[in-house]
């Protein structure tokens, strides 16, 4: 298990996630850093377009509590490979406010 930070840059546009792709195992430990001075509360988006917070606020110079992807499995009971994609709660139409996460089952 690692710990994983996301950081919430400013940018030209307003605010990013910053890796917008990370790279992670179930069971990691994701938090964010607000290096920005919004509010910002990353929430996943779900297939009817809907969104879920995966974490409380982060306020500016604040870290997140921990997020943990869980593993998810197929048919046959074998772990699988997916993306979390998520948008920020409070600012859910911003184009730089878009990122995902790559879900590895543990090696």
């Amino acid at each position: 298990m690692q710990q994983l930070a996301v950081h919430i840059k400013s940018c030209a546009k307003g605010a990013a996630f910053d890796p917008a792709t990370l790279n992670a195992f179930t069971g990691d430990q994701i938090f964010w850093v607000n290096d920005d001075t919004g509010t910002y509360q990353p929430a996943a988006v779900n297939p009817d377009g809907t969104n879920t917070p995966m974490v409380d606020s982060v306020g500016p110079d604040d870290t997140s509590n921990i997020f943990s992807p869980s593993p998810l499995f197929d048919s046959s009971g074998n772990p699988i490979f997916y993306t979390i994609n998520y948008i920020c709660a409070k600012h859910p139409d911003s184009p730089t406010l878009k990122a995902k996460i790559v879900v590895s089952p543990n090696p």
